[in-house]
């Protein structure tokens, strides 16, 4: 898990995805680990910028942790802060819903 924590802490690319919005959730009671992240999103080589987007982390098919975008005025951009559920040397992937 530590290894993707590094990997997660860099801008991470996304792609747009669904039509309606996602029921992604997570049961944080299966899982023994968990580590935190920070990172923005980029479509197309452009971050996003406005609130609203669901960012989602995912090991397979399986939700491990969901959250919207915030805004941080310090830097004017806009973050996803995790809590990622899961087990030592599993791949993180992320998906990305925009409400807009």
């Amino acid at each position: 898990m530590k290894k993707v924590l590094y990997l997660l802490v860099l801008i991470f690319s996304t792609l747009k995805c669904f039509s309606q919005t996602p029921d992604w959730s997570v049961d944080p009671t299966s899982f023994e680990n968990t580590m935190t992240a920070k990172g923005i999103v980029k479509i197309d080589h452009e971050e996003i910028r406005s609130d609203g987007g669901l960012v989602a982390a995912f090991v397979g098919g399986e939700c491990r942790g969901v959250n919207s975008l915030v805004y941080n005025a310090t830097t004017d951009r806009y973050f996803a802060f995790f809590l990622i559920y899961g087990s030592s040397g599993e791949q993180v992937t992320f998906k990305y819903f925009d409400n807009n």
